[in-house]
């Protein structure tokens, strides 16, 4: 039995806001970025570096994730730092991997 079931009274707004938290972890680049904030801020020159991707696709993707409330930014002098500010969505990648576990396997 789940923890908590989730309010099936959510308006549209709600619903809408919702789905754009998870449209923003959407992607392979924006997980990697999670996984790495996880460990402590960083400047999007290590996240590029990092992640493999140029540092003009990263901003976009940390943009939509800014957008989202899945990030804090600021400034350090040329640098631009990035933090995971809802911690809480490594709760949700955890479930994933449960879920990833359980499934039975693409051609079993």
């Amino acid at each position: 039995m789940p923890a908590s079931t989730p309010s099936c009274s959510l308006g549209p707004d709600r619903l809408e806001r919702r789905a754009a938290i998870l449209q923003a972890l959407a992607h392979p680049f924006r997980l990697r970025v999670v996984e790495l904030l996880a460990e402590g801020p960083r400047c999007v020159c290590e996240l590029a570096e990092t992640v493999g991707v140029e540092r003009t696709n990263l901003t976009r993707h940390l943009g939509v994730m800014r957008r989202a409330g899945l990030l804090d930014s600021w400034r350090e002098g040329r640098k631009i730092f990035h933090s995971l500010r809802a911690r809480c969505v490594l709760d949700f990648l955890n479930c994933a991997e449960r879920v990833l576990e359980e499934a039975p396997r693409k051609g079993a």
